[in-house]
């Protein structure tokens, strides 16, 4: 008796697989740019490790990344959220680089250190205004 042949699989395409990808500002803005030089939707997705759907997307809201680039957000974040205490983040800052400059040496700051400071600057700039200084917020000034 002959064994018999295995069925062969039918030919399905392989599938892509896709690592959630997150562009920065700067990335969106060139994507955007290198789309309305017209260079083909699934050249801009290979290149930047996105579907060709999230290219398109992106393309669609134009108008909402450039206004970020305006408004001023860095261009190397990831997200154009406009923070909730600006002048928080700007008091915290000029102490930091105070802390950091007087003497010549630069001292370890803990995070617990930050905290106090942020929720201090924000009671001053923002009165009667909830406000948690989260490992987050801290982190992210």
């Amino acid at each position: 008796m002959e064994p018999r042949a295995r069925p062969s699989s039918p030919a399905l395409p392989a599938a892509r697989t896709y690592k959630k990808t997150t562009l920065t500002l700067h990335q969106r803005l060139l994507l955007i740019t290198q789309m309305q030089d017209r260079i083909s939707v699934d050249v801009l997705a290979e290149r930047y490790g996105v579907t060709e759907r999230a290219v398109r997307k992106m393309f669609t809201r134009r108008e909402h990344v450039w206004r970020a680039a305006s408004a001023g957000v860095p261009h190397g974040f990831r997200t154009a959220r406009p923070r909730k205490f600006p002048l928080v983040d700007a008091k915290l800052l000029e102490w930091f680089t105070e802390a950091q400059g007087a003497g010549g040496t630069q001292l370890p700051i803990s995070l617990l250190t930050l905290k106090t400071r942020t929720c201090q600057y924000a009671s001053q700039q923002y009165p009667g205004r909830p406000f948690t200084a989260s490992n987050g917020f801290v982190q992210g000034f």
